[in-house]
Parts: structure tokens; C-alpha cells; sequence
């Protein structure tokens, strides 16, 4: 794979994808919130003595689901990780709906559900391992990864993840 993978973040306002950015890029977490401005940032990452390119996207979040970004570009070495708060199950839900609108889009690339704001999954009622498998089902996601921006648990390890999936589905 010479072309660099695009993960592309999707997902509710709140859920952490532009914090998620920030902490994979060592960069100090914003206080205040941040809108999310459609970014693409590239990095490299070496898996299995081999080194990869790859660019984090962060998309914005418009006030409806039909004004999502024109996201056909990604159609080739794309994973789509579709994010969710895990203190907000109405952000959990609502991916099914961001879904239906790549689809919409001709977009076929794999999806990752992607729980972020770990760290607060104790601090209220958090969403179900129930809750998270009817949405994984529901999207057709092929894994379900947890993390937490804000004292960085596991974002390498669901960056190395979603592209060790990338080369298995990309691989010629």
C-alpha cells in the first residue's frame, strides 16, 4: 500500500475525535471545547517492522446528518471509525444514521465503532455492552474499541488496530 490510509472520524459533536487527534499527535488537550474543523493530518506508524502512512480526519459535525462532508474521496484505503461518547448513548444511536448517510455516499470502506471518554464511563450511567453490540451490528462494524483522549488508554492501540484491519482489507 504506497497510498497513505485515511481514518476518518466520525460521529456527534462532544465524543472526543478532535481530543482523540490531538493526543495521538502528542499535542496538549484543549480545556475549552474545540470545533472540529475538517483536518486531515498525515503521520506514520510501523507495524510489524513495516512503516506505514496514514492520515487522521477529523470531519465537523454539521446541525443535521444530510449536510455531512462529501466523504466519496475516501472510497480507496479508507476506515471509517464511527464515534461515540460512552457516557452518551443518544451519540451511540445516532451513528446509525451517520452510517446510512456514508452509505449513501457510494463510500463501501470497513467501519470501526470507536468508544471515547473512557475515563468518564464511571462518573455517570454509561452505555451497555448490549447497547454497543446492537449498534455494532446495526452498522456492520468490524471491531469495537474503547479509549480515552484525555489520559491517552489505548489510542495507539486503536490507531495500530484500525490499520493492521486497513492492510488485511487492502492487501493485494
Amino acid at each position: 500500500m504506497d497510498e497513505p490510509i485515511s481514518l476518518v472520524f466520525v460521529g456527534d459533536d462532544f465524543v472526543g475525535k478532535t481530543s482523540f487527534v490531538y493526543s495521538i499527535l502528542n499535542k496538549q488537550l484543549q480545556q475549552q471545547y474545540v470545533l472540529g474543523v475538517y483536518e486531515k493530518i498525515t503521520s506514520l506508524c510501523t507495524i510489524n517492522n513495516d512503516t506505514i502512512s496514514y492520515n487522521l480526519v477529523d470531519t465537523p459535525v454539521y446541525d443535521d446528518y444530510d449536510k455531512i462532508k462529501d466523504l466519496s474521496s475516501f472510497k480507496n484505503n479508507s476506515i471509517f471509525i464511527m464515534c461515540y461518547a460512552v457516557n452518551n448513548s443518544s451519540s451511540l444511536f445516532g451513528l446509525v444514521q451517520w452510517t446510512k448517510q456514508i452509505r449513501s455516499q457510494g463510500v463501501p470502506a470497513p467501519l470501526v465503532l470507536l468508544g471515547m471518554k473512557d475515563d468518564l464511563k464511571y462518573d455517570v450511567k454509561s452505555i451497555t455492552q448490549k447497547q454497543i453490540q446492537f449498534v455494532k451490528d446495526e452498522i456492520g462494524a468490524q471491531l469495537d474499541l474503547v479509549c480515552s483522549a484525555e489520559n491517552k488508554y489505548n489510542t495507539h492501540f486503536v490507531i495500530d488496530q484500525m490499520l493492521k484491519l486497513a492492510r488485511k482489507q487492502y492487501q493485494k
